[in-house]
């Protein structure tokens, strides 16, 4: 991985307890020099009592990433109705210190003039597919910031709001700027499958899609 400025943001999303995929990251952004209080992690970082959602849990706290709650998380905590009764039982693998770090966890975080959630903030866990989808939330958009990150979804893909003509497009390039008077939702889509994360440089507003086996 290139070396980067103190200006970039690393953003990861629905790491869903893949630990493997989580210490090739880890060993990445250790190797870029990057500073771990730039890496955003959005949600779900475990996934239903996996064996690995102590490890992946225990790694983030050790290296002192950004993390907030995803629907996995709420799970646990019990924010949401369960009625799977063996998920819950598997659910109390997990130690009380991560309990307790995941308690501290916020829904969504705001830095750099971007605001990082597990999905749309306001919209209960819905996902965002199409271009519709993405067009009903700029309609109603739920935040003071021009850009809006979200995982959840398990789809890499990036929408635009032109705010002059109202129009709504989907980005199909892996990498792009982010230009004044547009609002831009963000897609990070699923680490778990294949290592996908973003690169937000915030000097140049630039992003890129990468992976851990992709630099």
């Amino acid at each position: 991985m290139r070396k980067v400025n103190s200006e970039m943001l690393v953003i990861v999303s629905d790491i869903h307890a893949n630990f493997n995929l989580l210490q090739k990251f880890s060993s990445l952004i250790e190797k870029s020099g990057i500073s771990c209080e730039n890496v955003y992690i959005l949600g779900d970082i475990v996934h239903e009592g996996n064996t690995d959602d102590d490890e992946c849990l225990d790694l983030i706290r050790k290296k002192r990433y950004n993390a907030v709650r995803g629907n996995h998380e709420d799970d646990i905590l019990k924010k949401r109705p369960i009625f799977d009764v063996p998920k819950l039982m598997r659910y109390r693998r997990i130690s009380q210190d991560n309990l307790q770090y995941l308690h501290r966890l916020p829904e969504n975080i705001s830095v750099c003039n971007v605001m990082l959630s597990h999905s749309v903030p306001g919209e209960s866990y819905s996902r965002l597919y199409n271009k519709n989808m993405a067009q009903k939330i700029f309609d109603s958009w739920p935040s003071k910031t021009s850009v809006i990150f979200i995982g959840h979804s398990h789809v890499e893909n990036s929408f635009c709001h032109d705010l002059s003509e109202n129009l709504c497009s989907e980005i199909l390039d892996k990498g792009f700027t982010i230009r004044d008077n547009k609002r831009y939702l963000i897609n990070l889509g699923l680490f778990a499958d294949n290592g996908c994360f973003i690169l937000y440089d915030t000097y140049f507003k630039r992003i890129t899609r990468t992976n851990v086996n992709g630099l």
